[in-house]
């Protein structure tokens, strides 16, 4: 059986009042699968959860960080 790896991407947003929240994802890699495309896939599902909760809270420029 093969041997399989996780990736994993997180963010911590500040919703300012000392509060904030983390959100991750942790995928799996499995054998012949590209490692930087789940990177990638991970890093656009934290942002899209991120995007739809705290909008307001972040500035989001197309570029990284968001």
């Amino acid at each position: 059986m093969a041997e399989k790896s996780t990736v994993m991407y997180a963010r911590t947003i500040n919703l300012g009042n000392y509060n904030s929240e983390r959100i991750e994802v942790k995928l799996t890699i499995d054998e012949g699968q590209d490692e930087e495309g789940r990177l990638e896939h991970a890093y656009q599902m934290v942002k899209k959860q991120a995007m739809d909760k705290h909008s307001n809270k972040i500035n989001d420029n197309g570029d990284l960080p968001f």
